[in-house]
């Protein structure tokens, strides 16, 4: 299992590494080796709630970076019970699903919106190198910006979709 025992934000925000994990770490995580599995992700789901997250940060040290030294974090009383990795796959369920009905009316308001004010999007082109090259003559840059990102087809396109609106333009 790894923790974060330095640095701004959360403190001793934990995970547990994927089986054959190889990797350098820095010394703002700490290595804690458990007995198995099932303890690692019970002791993470504790240290990442909030209760775990208030209970490390009082024994932070530091004043503009703080810090758990070791026997900081070895004084963090740590409750075992098996209901906190049901409560947090319950919750982690729940957050994907409120996620997905918030991207779904999202994406929705989006359509309705924009058939609303009868915007029709153009079709992006073809990501390809033809498609990513313009050429514009010195006559269209002429009392312009001369910098070739404003001269970009994507630009051009707007600026001509803006102008031959039906909504007036002030």
């Amino acid at each position: 299992m790894l923790v974060k025992i330095a640095g701004v934000g959360r403190m001793a925000v934990a995970s547990v590494a994927p089986e054959g994990f190889e990797d350098n770490i820095n010394q703002h995580v700490c290595v804690i080796r458990t007995g198995n599995k099932e303890i690692s992700e019970t002791l993470a789901a504790f240290l990442n709630s909030d209760i775990g997250e208030k209970l490390a940060s009082r024994r932070a040290t530091g004043g503009t970076r703080p810090a758990l030294d070791y026997p900081a974090l070895l004084s963090i009383p740590i409750i075992e019970d098996k209901r906190i990795l049901e409560i947090t796959s319950k919750v982690v369920e729940q957050k994907k699903k409120n996620e997905a009905e918030a991207d779904k009316l999202l994406s929705s308001i989006d359509d309705y919106l924009l058939n609303e004010l009868g915007i029709k999007l153009p079709e992006p082109p073809e990501n390809t190198l033809k498609n990513r090259m313009f050429v514009r003559t010195l006559s269209e840059i002429k009392n312009k910006r001369v910098d070739p990102f404003f001269h970009q087809d994507k630009f051009i396109n707007n600026l001509t979709a803006i102008l031959n609106e039906k909504y007036p333009i002030k």
